[in-house]
């Protein structure tokens, strides 16, 4: 039986393809991780802000070294279930099916995931094809579609971060495909496929749409005035720290998907805070301030740079916490300083 499988994998050129595709993305991670989830992963926000790419992008790439499992199961799925497909729809349409299958696990989860939660992996698209055998064998392969639905949701319970919504959505996705190419008159197989195809396309650009629009909504909402309490982390240089908690006034605005404006007394403009594909918001700035330091005993005048880092909302969006960074050249001979604060906001 091993050899069967051998073989027939070996004559499935699309699905010998898209499995060269994924190790070769998975071995391009193993060298520089982070380049390639920032390039490829999805997140709610940065789909939201335009790049729909990661719908499908998304879907090439897995969680990166040590976690080699998560790559291999796919390929290992694909590699026993993608050569029976292949040869049931041909390489046309098998290669179809695969790709909105994909889409249609990546669209799911764009609605129903929190727009900061990052996501990756092929099980969505290696779900549409499960969903093409139990639509296609109903009768032939139901012990083995109970068994894989049951494995799935084990998985599900032993590793939670299993994005089990892409999985809904891609055997969703692949079991309408199986309709129009499987049990429609073989003259009129390619136009119901055809029909369905582009139906779901059509279907899931509103999708998109509709999320996208409430993304930006939730976005808008971060909108406002917040009150900072400042706890003094770290302090070197020219600097002084003050050894109690001071408050700041911090003002966020002009808010649209994943970017939004903020500003803050003594900043000499307003800087750009924008959010990361891991969900974190980052601003740098420039504020100019008046300091007396204590190798030279005068005040200076400086500009400063002042970074904010690692800054989530919590509460909805009524509490902001996060890290504030300054940095002040050398002035009058003194050295430099930089100064690190522990921020909490609320509004």
């Amino acid at each position: 039986m091993v050899r069967e499988m051998y073989d027939a994998l070996m004559r499935s050129r699309a699905t010998l393809t898209l499995m060269g595709i994924i190790v070769l993305a998975y071995l391009i991670e193993a060298l520089s991780p982070e380049l390639v989830l920032d390039l490829a992963e999805q997140t709610g926000a940065l789909v939201a802000g335009g790049e729909h790419y990661r719908l499908l992008s998304a879907t090439f790439v897995h969680l990166p070294p040590p976690r080699i499992d998560h790559v291999l199961s796919n390929l290992l799925w694909l590699a026993v279930i993608g050569p029976a497909v292949e040869t049931m729809l041909g390489k046309g349409w098998y290669l179809v099916v695969y790709l909105l299958s994909a889409l249609g696990g990546s669209v799911l989860s764009y609605v129903f995931l929190d727009p900061q939660t990052p996501t990756v992996g092929a099980s969505g698209a290696v779900f549409g094809l499960i969903g093409v055998i139990a639509v296609a064998r109903p009768r032939e392969h139901r012990e083995w579609t109970v068994a894989v639905l049951v494995l799935s949701v084990l998985f599900t319970i032993a590793y939670p971060e299993i994005n089990w919504i892409a999985h809904v959505g891609g055997a969703v996705t692949g079991a309408l495909l199986a309709v129009a190419l499987v049990h429609v008159r073989q003259q009129s197989r390619a136009i119901a496929g055809l029909a369905v195809g582009l139906g779901i396309l059509a279907a899931g650009t509103w999708i998109v749409d509709m999320r996208t629009a409430a993304v930006a909504e939730e976005s808008s909402g971060l909108a406002g005035r917040y009150t900072m309490a400042l706890t003094p982390i770290s302090c070197t240089g020219f600097a002084t720290c003050a050894q109690d908690a001071v408050e700041r006034d911090l003002t966020i605005s002009e808010c649209d998907d994943a970017r939004c404006t903020v500003t803050a007394p003594g900043w000499t403009a307003p800087s750009p805070l924008t959010r990361s594909s891991s969900g974190i918001w980052r601003a740098t700035g420039a504020m100019a301030g008046q300091y007396s330091g204590t190798c030279s005993g005068q005040p200076t005048s400086t500009s400063e740079i002042v970074e904010l880092s690692d800054v989530a909302f919590a509460d909805g969006v009524s509490t902001l916490r996060g890290t504030l960074r300054r940095e002040t050249p050398a002035a009058l001979g003194c050295s430099a300083a930089s100064s690190t604060w522990g921020i909490v906001g609320t509004r």
